[in-house]
């Protein structure tokens, strides 16, 4: 059975739905800031007492379907709904709504001061918004009286004053939580802290004398190297010669099968003259590699090139001590101004050792046209190969030689100085790179 008061409560709170006779809107009262407000009450399907307060949850029965404010269980007088809800109408379980609840809130109302005020107080306020907006609203509307609009601003301000206030002691609370917090774990640490150390001295002591007599002992085997190195100082200079020697007979002993292998490689180039190491000084403590280039039928080859115009003609290829495969390359050189040189370059080949050693090839080139009568007046120029692009890892079988294309203007080769009975002689020189100044650059 429902209660006769449920069911007065609930037909006073419903007069407006599909029986009312009377064709009357539902009004419903609600407190906001200490100011009861009446409004029409948006909704004629749910059942409500209406009584001050707003909808804010919306249950359905499990029987016949029907509406009711939740919040009537908690606020209205006499409660529609008890602790464990049934439907006053049907006795049946309830549930929350949860769809039915958000449309509700989105229904569109006027502003509640419209029907709570004087009709005639000037201005009149025009909202209308969304029902859960309404209590927002008020705090915002101009169709409020000014009285009554300061006192709910006073209390506003008091409400917003109590949280600050509230948040304020959460904050201190949490703070004077955190202080002890962090108190806790200093002495924790600190005692931590004392126990490490009162094990750990009689260890340091002990390694502290340890370091130091590892000290001495390194100071003692320093001065013994010392001494060592001065003894083997001169024994060093002195075998520093002989190595350079060994290594020498050690790569002309084992590049026999290799020049053999360029010579091949070679069939295919024109080549002129021949190409030979010329032993160098063993006392400039780097790597030193001469080659004396002969060309003898100088005249009638000479002759055979201009012929044969931007035809070059190299010299065999060899190794260097540090297994750089190496030639020289000429050719005649008719320049605009209508004037011939004798053009002397270095190329570099393909060899059986470029994946072993390092690039660029970097050396100290010099190009020399032997004076066969006095070495002292040869004609040589020099040039650095290492910023050259001539000395990188040749991707074909040959560089692009490298020198001077203006070497010496061919009308000199004919002083018998330089070409003698039908022989020319050129020597070059490879040697580790050393600063040098004032010598000029080949291209």
């Amino acid at each position: 059975m429902v209660p006769a008061s449920a069911q007065v409560s609930l037909a006073t709170a419903n007069t407006s739905d599909s029986t009312d006779v009377s064709g009357k809107s539902q009004t419903a009262t609600f407190f906001h800031r200490n100011v009861c407000f009446t409004m029409d009450f948006p909704s004629k399907r749910i059942k409500c007492s209406g009584e001050n307060h707003l909808i804010t949850s919306i249950a359905q029965c499990l029987g016949e379907g029907h509406l009711l404010c939740r919040d009537c269980q908690f606020t209205s007088s006499p409660p529609i709904l008890t602790e464990k809800p049934k439907c006053p109408f049907d006795g049946t379980d309830i549930v929350d709504d949860i769809a039915e609840t958000r449309s509700f809130r989105h229904t569109k109302i006027p502003c509640p001061s419209i029907t709570t005020f004087e009709p005639h107080h000037k201005p009149a306020c025009t909202w209308e918004g969304p029902y859960q907006e309404v209590k927002s609203h008020l705090d915002e509307c101009i169709g409020i009286p000014d009285r009554t609009k300061l006192m709910m601003q006073g209390l506003q301000i008091k409400e917003l004053q109590g949280k600050l206030t509230n948040a304020e002691k959460k904050q201190s609370t949490m703070i004077e939580s955190l202080n002890q917090k962090y108190e806790a774990l200093d002495q924790r640490f600190n005692q931590k802290l004392k126990q490490d150390s009162d094990g750990l001295m009689p260890l340091l002591g002990g390694t502290i004398g340890y370091v130091c007599n590892s000290i001495e002992a390194i100071d003692k085997i320093r001065t013994r190297l010392d001494r060592l190195e001065a003894r083997t100082g001169n024994m060093e200079q002195q075998s520093n010669g002989a190595v350079r020697r060994c290594i020498r007979q050690f790569v002309a002993a084992n590049l026999a099968a290799e020049r053999r292998y360029l010579t091949n490689q070679q069939r295919a180039i024109l080549t002129a003259g021949t190409l030979s190491p010329v032993a160098s000084p063993d006392n400039t403590g780097k790597c030193v590699d001469v080659f004396l280039w002969r060309i003898d039928g100088f005249q009638s080859w000479l002759a055979d090139a201009v012929s044969k115009k931007n035809q070059s003609y190299y010299s065999p290829a060899v190794y260097t001590t540090d297994c750089y495969c190496v030639s020289g390359q000429i050719s005649p050189y008719e320049h605009d101004s209508g004037r011939s040189y004798l053009r002397v370059y270095v190329a570099l080949w393909q060899g059986q050792y470029d994946k072993q050693i390092s690039w660029p090839m970097s050396k100290i080139i010099t190009l020399s046209l032997v004076n066969q009568n006095d070495p002292r007046k040869n004609e040589a120029v020099t040039f650095a190969s290492d910023d050259k692009p001539g000395f990188q890892t040749p991707p074909n079988l040959v560089n692009t030689g490298w020198g001077f294309p203006k070497f010496l203007m061919l009308n000199d080769l004919d002083n018998t100085e330089f070409v003698k009975n039908d022989s020319l002689h050129l020597e070059i020189v490879l040697e580790d790179p050393l600063p040098r100044s004032g010598t000029p650059e080949g291209h």
